[in-house]
């Protein structure tokens, strides 16, 4: 392990100096309930976590972050040792010393020893929580208020209403002190322990202690919180025997051996930037296009980096581009690392690899660790490789240490867990992690410490409705109000939604702007410093630059129609709006022996099934797939084609979809350039067919998606002849222009259009619900701004149903899918893991367990429905009941729903048949045609 050299405040250097009474030495903060002769003292506890906090301020907490809290480094490092040496004063009571020691007669001897008053009688349990108690206690003394809230905060949840704090120590004071008058000893160890850990800060008096404003309560809760796990983890802060009397000579060796054994990775600053050509080409393996080099440009020259839109064509390399900002905004801000957020876990573990490889760039000289964050992480196979690559690189060690491993990327295990996962410095993962910011969810404030720290980005910003855009504007508030830099990447985006975000971020309304921001202008950039925001056009001299002709298909002519354009080659895309659609176009295609390679991709499949079929579109029709490759090839998918590879058709088919994603659909149209040598004479010019045809009725997969409206005015809107990228801002503002109609009519139309308002309406406000108030954008503190309240009303504190509550995507069940064979065994699907035994008499191991938990897939929505989840929910268990029953112990396998698939690879949930293979997916409701 490394040495770690801290920082000590004034009142350490020397532990020997400092007497603790002994009648308070023997006061209890924690005990193990396994081994009976382990506990903690209550000094110890403090002691540990103030020099974590003194730690995480002085090594690991950003300089971002620090801005962003409002006070000087050493201002704040005072003041996180002080919160660390407080913040379980509640324990220091009546109440809580009876619980802990209520089994422990060695403690309860040690308690009598010094006439502590423990008794059971008039005590009120469940009233006074340990951390209420420390922020009435504070209050009681005078302290500043918003350093009693942040103490008060620590377990996840601020007080209230200043009210019930005060009014809980006058209701419930045996649960405090023995007697009425306050001149008991409780109430002497409290004036003794502030004005020792004020001293041990180095405050000669409470007026010292800053008083903070909102948001530096919101990132420091996150810090204590942060600092009291570290401090509770007996790996690194062991508990010691019930015969030791330990004393202040332990340190401050003890604190320093737990922070070598923990090894976050401290920071460092960004020492090397892109703002040239030449370091472009170093970092990315190519020189920038004129869409790359403004970004560089204006970021470079902006004085305080605010919020950033780059909207331009697809495959134009704004990913690029953004992490060349990424590197200049974190330099000029002080920021650590990065938030890249995408709309879902396709398009976040089709992005990982590329990331990772970055990150490494910038970790040539120093040790960062990254996350993925998604609910089916743990089976990237990038992730683990470099999560296992590292782990073996400390064989000797209980747990992982990264002493060893002195440069590079690390999966450090501290962060794991999802509430502490944006803690880490570099994180890629869906963008509800950056959503549930902005979500009244227990330890919330660990999320805005993270995000404190980094510079975040939003990939596919567009793909977002009105329920999850208003926890993206919720988001984007806090951010703005940390003056943390935000880029946002988009081909299309209605310039409405521009408009929300910019004013989220900046508070600014359109009339302070320096533009309008309904500007058509395409590549465009828009951006925020110092409180102003510009707009500009960019010039493009790459790219392409391509004339799509749009023909009205039907489904009954694509075959025929295939058959003759692929005749002598070529490859083509087939995208349309759900599952089952595509499921049926696949096999109508496939009895047309049309004698050519079919593919079908989609997201009900098994997640090794859809890894193995991306890998498979990537060769045969990605970026560098040859002619042989491409030939006579038809890939049929749904929407994980339009946003999570990087695929070239030389014609495509899809349904109709609101005009943005249709335009991400083409965007997989005639893609790369270098393949145009190669493609057929009759698939030179780029076509896309829109298989609506000329019927007035509108696909019911679609409609049931999209709504009605989008769907009628993208039909209406669309030209012959699309210009890319030329078309593109026209196309998408007319679209959702609601002030303008251009032309439509009808009742069906009106009554549409009143539909799809209500619904987006009805969305803002059910996503309210649950949101947190906005930041207090003044500088000082002010009472009427703080925490307290902020999870007052409905509170969603288990992890799933927070990450449901960003999306409104309705009722979701997820099962692992097995087989049971003919003589009862529980096995894998044939091809997976080459089917073999799984024993239900035992508990799997945890290699075992990711191999079976890889078995995931979603069920359909008809299986979710109000009316049936709970009929289906109790069907799945009784299977788990009846075979499984082993594995109710273990943490990965305990709580699954299992559905078992017989020889045939069939069987029925709820009357309805369902069947799966490797080819297409789960399929649901329909039996073979005998």
């Amino acid at each position: 392990m490394k040495q770690i050299n801290i920082p000590w405040s004034c009142g350490q250097e020397d532990y020997g100096m400092i007497q603790i009474p002994d009648a308070y030495k023997v006061l209890c903060a924690k005990t193990d309930r396994k081994q009976e002769d382990l506990w903690l003292p209550l000094w110890m506890h403090l002691t540990d976590t103030a020099d974590v906090m003194e730690y995480l301020c002085c090594h690991w907490l950003s300089d971002s972050a620090i801005k962003a809290i409002g006070l000087e480094r050493e201002e704040l490092r005072c003041f996180c040792r002080f919160l660390g040496m407080i913040h379980d004063l509640g324990k220091g009571t009546t109440l809580f010393q009876y619980q802990i020691t209520q089994k422990k007669i060695e403690l309860r001897e040690k308690l009598s020893r010094y006439k502590w008053g423990i008794k059971a009688e008039n005590l009120k349990p469940g009233v006074t929580k340990h951390a209420l108690a420390g922020e009435a206690i504070m209050q009681l003394f005078g302290f500043p208020e918003s350093a009693a809230l942040i103490v008060g905060s620590h377990h996840g949840k601020p007080s209230d209403n200043d009210r019930a704090v005060k009014d809980n120590m006058g209701a419930y004071q045996w649960n405090y002190r023995l007697t009425e008058d306050g001149s008991d000893q409780w109430t002497d160890f409290w004036k003794y322990w502030l004005a020792y850990a004020s001293d041990d800060a180095g405050y000669a008096g409470v007026s010292e202690i800053p008083d903070v404003h909102m948001r530096a309560q919101m990132i420091l809760s996150g810090l204590l919180i942060m600092a009291d796990w570290i401090a509770s983890n007996t790996y690194y802060f062991p508990l010691v025997r019930m015969e030791e009397e330990p004393e202040l000579s332990v340190y401050p060796l003890r604190t320093e051996k737990a922070l070598s054994r923990l090894e976050l990775p401290e920071k460092t600053g960004w020492s090397e930037v892109t703002r040239t050509a030449v370091d472009f080409k170093c970092r990315f393996g190519f020189l920038p296009n004129s869409i790359q080099s403004t970004m560089i440009d204006i970021v470079s020259k902006t004085t305080e980096p605010g919020i950033f839109i780059l909207e331009a064509q697809m495959g134009i390399g704004k990913t690029e581009a953004a992490l060349a900002a990424v590197e200049i905004c974190a330099e000029k801000s002080g920021a650590e690392g990065f938030f890249f957020g995408l709309p879902t876990q396709a398009t976040a573990d089709g992005i990982f690899l590329r990331l990772s490889q970055w990150g490494e760039k910038l970790s040539d000289a120093h040790s960062h660790s990254i996350r993925l964050v998604h609910g089916m992480a743990e089976y990237n196979e990038d992730y683990i490789s470099l999560k296992e690559g590292f782990l073996n690189m400390n064989d000797d060690s209980e747990i992982f240490d990264g002493s060893e491993n002195e440069y590079g990327l690390i999966v450090h295990e501290w962060f794991s867990g999802k509430k502490k996962a944006l803690l880490a410095d570099y994180v890629v993962g869906t963008v509800d992690q950056l959503l549930m910011a902005d979500l009244r969810q227990k330890h919330v404030m660990l999320r805005h410490l993270g995000l404190a720290g980094k510079i975040v980005v939003v990939d596919e910003c567009h793909a977002y409705d009105a329920y999850m855009s208003r926890y993206l504007q919720g988001a984007l508030r806090w951010l703005g109000a940390y003056r943390i830099p935000v880029i946002l990447l988009s081909a299309t985006l209605p310039a409405a939604r521009r408009e929300e975000l910019v004013q989220a971020y900046t508070g600014v309304k359109g009339t302070q702007c320096l533009t309008d921001l309904k500007s058509r202008a395409y590549p465009l950039l828009t951006w925020s410093d110092c409180g102003l925001v510009h707009q500009m056009q960019v010039s493009q001299d790459t790219g392409r630059k391509i004339e799509v002709e749009i023909h009205w298909g039907r489904d009954e002519n694509i075959a025929d129609e295939l058959q003759h354009l692929l005749e002598e080659g070529g490859c083509a895309g087939i995208i349309v709006n759900t599952v089952q659609r595509a499921q049926i176009i696949y096999e109508e295609l496939v009895r047309a022996s049309m004698g050519m390679r079919i593919i079908l991709c989609h997201a009900q499949m098994l997640a090794p099934d859809r890894l193995e079929k991306e890998r498979l579109l990537t060769t045969l029709v990605g970026k560098e797939s040859g002619k042989a490759d491409r030939s006579r090839v038809i890939i049929i998918g749904t929407s994980v084609l339009e946003q999570s590879l990087d695929i070239d058709f030389d014609v495509l088919y899809s349904d109709l979809c609101p005009m943005d994603l249709l335009l991400q659909r083409i965007g997989r149209l005639h893609r790369h350039a270098h393949h145009d040598s190669i493609r057929e004479k009759q698939l030179e010019k780029p076509v896309c067919h829109v298989l609506c045809g000329l019927d007035p009725e509108l696909e019911s997969g679609g409609c049931n998606i999209y709504g009605d409206y989008l769907l009628m005015r993208t039909k209406h809107l669309l030209p012959e002849k699309i210009f890319i990228p030329k078309s593109i801002p026209d196309l998408v503002q007319e679209t959702y222009d609601d002030a303008n109609d251009f032309g439509l009519t009808g009742e069906k139309y009106k009554a549409a259009k009143e539909t799809y308002l209500v619904k987006v309406g009805k969305k803002g406000q059910k996503a309210g619900v649950y949101q947190i108030a906005d930041p207090d954008m003044r500088e000082s503190y002010n009472r009427r701004s703080s925490l307290r309240g902020l999870l007052k009303k409905k509170i969603l504190d288990r992890d799933n149903r927070a990450e449901a509550a960003v999306r409104d995507a309705g009722n979701s069940i997820d099962i692992l899918l097995l087989m049971r064979d003919e003589n009862g065994e529980i096995r894998y699907l044939p091809w997976q893991n080459g089917g073999i035994c799984i024993p239900t008499y035992t508990i799997p191991s945890e290699e075992e367990c990711m191999m079976i938990a890889r078995q995931r897939i979603r069920l359909p929505q008809r299986f979710c429905h109000d009316g049936i989840i709970d009929r289906t929910i109790s069907e799945l268990e009784a299977v788990y009941r009846k075979y499984f029953f082993e594995w109710r112990e273990s943490s990965w396998l305990g709580r699954e729903l299992i559905l078992l698939l017989d020889n045939n690879l069939k069987t029925k949930l709820d009357g309805i048949s369902i069947q799966y293979s490797f080819e297409e997916g789960l399929i649901c409701g329909r039996e073979d045609d005998a």
